[in-house]
């Protein structure tokens, strides 16, 4: 029964005894009209709702067909070379320091082979965990092992190393130790980064009101992670072991 045919009724019930009704009686009505409004309310918005859920349901086949493609359609019949999904996914156990996990996984699957990866991405490791408390000797000593090998690829991630040695005793507040490091550490790049050297050696002059340096940005603990990062792309690069062409969708696992 709609709210328009008990309001009706109740003005019929009002008027139609001849008497006049007092108005108490009035109110009765009236009450009684307004308990059977409330008690419909909630079932009608309930009605109304489910009405436009099932409409809204009824175009989702049609949004889902726009939104994902058949994905049969991006099938390819390609053979695994399971040697390679293998190495992949045991790298990306290494690379996150899960070494059980991968021992576990190369044993299972037979490839003895990884052993030499295994050894690589564990210095990697312990280079990473080193410059976890800001300690950079583990990551100095690789890179003076294959200084040719980051120098042909453009890398200057010695340089950067050092930097972030400085700025720590920068932090530390010591003008002499700053001094004596830039001569030991870094006068060997003035003339191959000179702006990097520059920006260094003004710093100095800021020790004790760093924040107001003019190259504040190189104090950001963020950088530590870029430089994290940087050297972990170096370390893998030669120790890859997939053809970049062989497999696509592995790269995500190393973000």
């Amino acid at each position: 029964m709609s709210k328009m045919h008990l309001i009706v009724l109740a003005l019929v019930k009002i008027q139609s005894d001849e008497d006049p009704m007092s108005p108490i009686d009035q109110k009765s009505i009236l009450t009684e009209l307004k308990h059977k409004l409330i008690t419909i309310a909630p079932l009608k918005q309930l009605e109304g709702s489910q009405k436009e859920l099932n409409l809204n349901l009824s175009k989702l086949p049609k949004l889902l067909e726009k939104s994902f493609p058949d994905i049969s359609m991006a099938y390819r019949n390609v053979d695994f070379d399971f040697h390679i999904v293998n190495q992949i996914i045991a790298s990306h156990f290494y690379h996150q320091g899960l070494f059980d996990l991968g021992d576990c996984l190369i044993n299972e699957a037979g490839e003895p082979e990884a052993a030499a990866l295994r050894y690589h991405l564990l210095e990697l490791h312990q280079i990473l965990e080193a410059m976890r408390i800001k300690n950079i000797e583990p990551a100095l000593k690789w890179v003076s092992t294959n200084r040719e090998k980051l120098i042909q690829s453009g890398s200057n991630l010695e340089l950067k190393l050092h930097q972030m040695q400085f700025v720590e005793i920068l932090k530390r507040g010591s003008r002499a130790d700053a001094l004596n490091y830039t001569k030991t550490h870094l006068a060997s790049f003035a003339s191959s980064h000179k702006k990097e050297f520059q920006k260094l050696t003004v710093c100095i002059m800021w020790i004790g009101r760093l924040e107001k340096c003019p190259h504040s940005e190189l104090l950001a603990p963020v950088c530590w992670e870029k430089l994290t990062e940087e050297l972990s792309r170096d370390f893998l690069q030669p120790h890859w072991p997939v053809p970049s062409e062989s497999i696509e969708c592995g790269n995500s696992s190393w973000d």
